[in-house]
């Protein structure tokens, strides 16, 4: 996988029905579409299959391989029109194609099923640099009342301070926040108000409809 995929793809999940509608053609069971840049002397070729997405480029005259952009100390105002016109040609794929996917535990999709299919609420990631936060807000206010993370561990508390693991963490709303922490499943608010928020560890044992509860909570208290 070239760098220019793997960073515009990052934490990206191929939609097939999007893919159907974009224009990619299913071959072997790869998903291949191609698309013409730079006033037809290049063709650019992606092909999305379960495990893998990879990008090509061939000058159309020659139908020669064309690698010049991957080289990082080949620099040079054509070879850089080549990887500004692969780059938009991947972004646009990646807005109309692919969803977010950085949220891979179980507990976490099931937290973001249910804002959907309770409140019609949607993940919104508001910063490209940290790619892994996102929030859910009440449409009336604006109010947030879910924050999931994914986060290294000894980010979340000082008792996992040699712990780099990433974890799915969700930061709450309570009116609780004293009662609730017990540093094994529920902690301090993770860049929230300590005395208003929480955080709770997605990989633990916490009963995902006591979490479920707790979201409905944060919601009704995100109204002023």
């Amino acid at each position: 996988m070239d760098k220019y995929i793997e960073q515009v793809f990052k934490n990206k999940k191929a939609n097939i029905a999007k893919l159907q509608k974009y224009g990619f053609v299913l071959n072997n069971n790869v998903y291949i579409y191609k698309k013409s840049i730079l006033n037809n002397q290049f063709e650019v070729q992606i092909s999305i299959s379960e495990k893998d997405i990879a990008g090509d480029i061939k000058e159309i005259e020659t139908n020669e391989e064309y690698t010049l952009h991957l080289a990082q100390d080949y620099v040079g105002s054509f070879v850089g029109d080549v990887r500004k016109a692969y780059s938009e040609v991947l972004e646009d794929i990646s807005i109309n194609c692919f969803d977010d996917d950085v949220f891979k535990g179980e507990k976490a999709k099931d937290i973001i099923e249910y804002i959907f299919n309770r409140y019609g609420d949607k993940l919104e990631f508001l910063w490209p640099k940290f790619s892994n936060n996102a929030i859910a807000r009440r449409k009336e206010t604006s109010k947030w009342y879910l924050v999931l993370v994914n986060i290294q561990l000894n980010k979340l508390s000082t008792l996992f301070k040699n712990n780099n693991e990433y974890k799915d963490v969700l930061v709450l709303r309570t009116s609780d926040a004293k009662n609730l922490i017990d540093n094994t499943k529920f902690f301090p608010a993770y860049h929230m108000n300590k005395k208003n928020w929480i955080s709770v560890l997605l990989d633990s044992d916490v009963d995902i409809n006591f979490v479920y509860s707790l979201i409905d909570d944060s919601f009704n208290l995100a109204v002023k």
